[in-house]
């Protein structure tokens, strides 16, 4: 449920912003976003950090069940407020950088990387999810496991890297996809 109320919040966040909020300078979008992120960052870290020197008892590295480590993410988690005052800024810095790109002067960085990556995340989000067991599994069983496996190099990295790869490149296909179908591709996307 947690991830389902985090989204809805982030997109009645975004409607909130684009409806009711004016447009504000960089002065005053970086006054309010870059004290947003670092106190959130902060609540996120220090209630993360908080539990796993609870749990260890200021023993490292910790040994346990892997349960453990899902109950530490808690401060991560979508529908908190540490998250919430991030995704606040987030939202502020994305807006200010899409309304200077419909400005006479386009930056290439903006309009070429960073809204196409930005528009795909989502789905890349949601892909990953359906690929990272299948890939790690994968890479697990036909390389190894650990620093032994991967040709000498340790496999976890191997199996992020290629998840991302394949879900970016999965998502590209189906927005390419999805775009070619006349009238409702441009739409949707």
């Amino acid at each position: 449920f947690y991830y389902l109320s985090g989204f809805v919040g982030v997109m009645l966040l975004a409607l909130y912003f684009r409806k009711f909020v004016g447009r504000l300078s960089w002065g005053r979008t970086l006054s309010i976003a870059l004290p947003a992120f670092l106190v959130g960052f902060a609540i996120c870290c220090g209630g993360f950090l908080s539990q796993v020197w609870a749990d260890s008892h200021g023993v490292f590295p910790i040994e346990g069940p892997v349960g453990l480590a899902a109950l530490w993410e808690g401060p991560w988690l979508n529908d908190t407020f540490g998250v919430a005052l991030m995704t606040v800024a987030w939202v502020l810095l994305f807006r200010k950088l899409i309304s200077n790109h419909t400005q006479p002067s386009r930056s290439t960085v903006v309009t070429k990387l960073l809204l196409p990556v930005s528009k795909a995340s989502y789905g890349m989000y949601l892909t990953h999810m359906l690929l990272l067991a299948i890939v790690s599994g994968w890479l697990r069983s036909s390389w190894g496991i650990g620093t032994d496996g991967c040709m000498g190099i340790w496999t976890t990295p191997v199996e992020i890297l290629a998840t991302a790869v394949i879900s970016f490149i999965g998502v590209a296909l189906c927005c390419v996809l999805i775009r070619s179908i006349p009238i409702v591709g441009k739409r949707i996307i």
